[in-house]
């Protein structure tokens, strides 16, 4: 191990149960950029949990509670640029700018479950453009953010956020996988009764879950650039095309720069 990783907490991550204070350290690791797109997931009954991420733009690596150190995941080397991960039902959804890879988590060593292209869908844009005097940069910048959602039915959709230049409105447009390899991506206009937690990547049913907005995207401040409070949750209304911001419901006497949040399961 390179000494230059030791003392970085960039690379000496650690879970924190906020309810409870307790906190379990993860084993340090070497990287350039950290851990990206990290996924966690617990058993609620059994405390087994288990660490998914990127460590560059080919390589993710996975822990597990019994495991001393990290395990590389040899399936990905072929998802380079990787952006994007959900983990749900023993299985990791995928996503760059080109495919769609599942993964099957339900044995020891996990097996390609599903792989579909995602052109068409998903293009590589650019945000930046010629700088304009006297307008904030964050304002003059366009910003695209691209997320993979599971529903709870099990289907895959691709959320498409997007921002234009000079502009402060964020809009959503969603796209539904098809059944088969063959299928194109369909855009709907309409959740129904559920919304979409994107900073998890899943739908809830909101009659199951008090307060939750249905036809809705629940986004966290720090999950897109730009204008919003990065200490906060926004809603996106997919019948009135706005953003609404929800009150503050967590204050923290721990510092938590640079937290990735997961929330416990739902009811199905």
């Amino acid at each position: 191990m390179n000494n230059e990783y030791i003392d970085d907490p960039q690379y000496n991550l650690y879970i924190l149960d906020l309810l409870t204070r307790e906190r379990i350290n993860l084993p340090t690791f070497e990287s350039e950029t950290g851990l990206a797109s990290p996924i966690l997931w617990i058993d609620e009954k059994t405390n087994y949990y288990l660490v998914i991420g990127m460590v560059d733009e080919k390589n993710a690596i996975s822990f597990k509670r019994e495991r001393s150190s990290w395990k590389q995941i040899p399936l990905m080397l072929d998802i380079a640029e990787c952006f994007d991960m959900v983990y749900n039902d023993h299985k990791l959804y995928c996503l760059n700018y080109y495919k769609v890879k599942i993964l099957d988590f339900s044995r020891e060593n996990p097996v390609q479950d599903f792989k579909t292209s995602v052109r068409g869908c998903i293009l590589i844009s650019s945000g930046f453009g010629m700088r304009l005097p006297g307008i904030p940069w964050e304002v003059q910048r366009a910003y695209y953010k691209d997320r993979i959602v599971v529903t709870v039915g099990g289907d895959v959709l691709i959320v498409k956020g997007r921002r234009p230049r000079l502009c402060r409105i964020w809009n959503f447009e969603i796209y539904k996988m098809g059944s088969s390899k063959g299928d194109k991506w369909k855009e709907i206009f309409s959740l129904g009764d559920k919304a979409i937690l994107l900073d998890m990547g899943i739908t809830v049913r909101t009659k199951d879950i008090k307060g939750i907005k249905r036809n809705s995207i629940y986004f966290n401040g720090n999950d897109l650039d730009g204008i919003y409070d990065k200490n906060n949750v926004f809603i996106f209304s997919l019948d009135t095309k706005k953003v609404e911001q929800t009150h503050y419901f967590v204050s923290l006497s721990i510092l938590c720069n640079d937290a990735r949040w997961f929330l416990p399961s739902f009811k199905r």
